[in-house]
């Protein structure tokens, strides 16, 4: 099912990025560009329901810069994210036990900021905030 959604990203060198992997390998990070789709390497985009969520993570968070508003694929909701995406061992660490099922460590996660959803893929058409 798609549906619009909003992602809050950091604009680096005129390309949007994603805040959380911006300073992984560039195999894992996610690059935005308005019309284009972007689909993850290995995971989901995590992105928010609604455009008060989204702007309310982004003055929450002082490596955001923007809010982009598109279309999502194949939505989910979210429990949980690990605290730090920007070591590779974190990312793979995370993504491999979220689709083994296995159960990921309190330790290595937090709650999901409110009004997070998860999708496979992320086209945005407007930058929103």
């Amino acid at each position: 099912m798609n549906r619009v959604v909003y992602k809050v990203v950091t604009k680096k060198h005129g390309t949007f990025n994603s805040a959380m992997v911006e300073a992984l390998d560039e195999k894992y990070s996610l690059i935005y560009r308005i019309g284009v789709k972007t689909t993850p390497m290995i995971g989901r985009i995590f992105v928010f329901k609604d455009h008060s969520s989204a702007l309310e993570f982004k003055r929450n968070n002082h490596r955001t810069t923007n809010v982009l508003k598109g279309i999502a694929t194949d939505i989910g909701f979210p429990r949980i994210v690990s605290e730090n995406f920007m070591y590779e061992d974190s990312l793979l660490l995370f993504w491999g036990r979220k689709k083994a099922k296995k159960k990921i460590k309190w330790l290595d996660s937090k709650r999901v900021p409110p009004g997070t959803l998860s999708c496979s893929s992320f086209t945005p058409t407007d930058i929103v905030g």
